[in-house]
């Protein structure tokens, strides 16, 4: 597993970057007897979190890999190991800490894309971590799509003998996924989209996406602009109204706490926002939608 570097699908010819996640998720699913856990409810993501908006399944690769999720209505704290594994649900969020040498594996089932990132460290105090980021654009084959939606569904149940079965196939699936690599490609949406994605739920700005994606901010906007028809905060807004939507029709969560999870400052912003896009406040498109 050394010399991780951050990498994107189809960056190399051949779509070399799928080796390096297909081969360790491989020897994830060789593994046996390994722990899996569910991650799921409405608790508020603490600072630091990832929050993806989609199915995550993390894969613990070896390492004490200490990690704390929301879990139901509380937060759980937990060490994995090498071959457990943890099925995080849309509404929940996650967060690696920093105290042991680990190596795990995260695989994201975004709508139109598949990631894939890998992160080692050898302990605490040994940041910046070796990374590598892998990413499969199109939406996820049927069969992955489906064996994801069930994990994430036996998630709340805490039934390791369902629970494990549908995390191994999202992972064989996702092995699948990598080793069909697409056309090589030195586009920067993919990089882009999928870092705006998982921090909706905070202030984002123009410059910094561009200085983590590695790219000028005219260029970034060019980008954008090309592939949404909308500049950098259009398309921010535009998304996390979507998210919104997406979280009021399919989770109970209060209206205040859609708006913590969609970026807004503060509900009333978010009721103003949502009422001035769709013509009603949040609380009434919900109800007229049977919610």
């Amino acid at each position: 597993m050394s010399g991780w570097i951050d990498v994107e699908v189809g960056a190399q010819p051949g779509g070399c970057a799928h080796a390096l996640p297909a081969a360790l998720i491989s020897g994830w699913l060789r593994r046996r007897g390994g722990c899996v856990l569910g991650a799921w409810g409405g608790v508020a993501p603490e600072p630091g979190a990832t929050v993806t908006g989609s199915t995550r399944v993390v894969l613990a690769l070896s390492g004490r890999n200490a990690m704390r999720f929301a879990c139901g209505a509380t937060v759980r704290e937990v060490v994995l190991r090498g071959g457990d594994a943890l099925v995080i649900d849309r509404r929940a969020w996650n967060r690696p800490l920093h105290l042991h040498r680990k190596a795990f594996c995260t695989i994201d089932l975004k709508p139109d894309w598949l990631r894939v990132y890998l992160r080692r460290t050898s302990g605490p105090g040994s940041l910046p971590a070796q990374h590598a980021t892998s990413i499969v654009p199109g939406a996820p084959q049927p069969a992955l799509r489906s064996a994801a939606d069930a994990a994430e569904a036996l998630a709340p149940l805490a039934d390791a003998d369902l629970l494990a079965p549908a995390a191994r196939l999202v992972a064989a699936l996702a092995v699948w996924a990598l080793r069909t690599p697409p056309a090589p490609t030195g586009d920067p949406w993919p990089r882009l989209r999928d870092w705006i994605e998982e921090r909706l739920h905070q202030p984002l700005a123009r410059s910094e996406a561009a200085r983590a994606c590695g790219i000028h901010p005219g260029h970034l906007s060019r980008v954008m602009s090309s592939r949404t028809g909308m500049g950098f905060a259009p398309w921010v807004a535009a998304r996390r109204l979507e998210r919104a939507r997406d979280l009021l029709l399919s989770t109970d969560l209060a209206v205040a706490e859609v708006a913590v999870r969609c970026g807004y400052a503060t509900p009333v912003y978010f009721s103003h926002a949502f009422h001035a896009a769709v013509g009603q406040s949040p609380g009434r498109w919900r109800l007229a939608r049977g919610r």
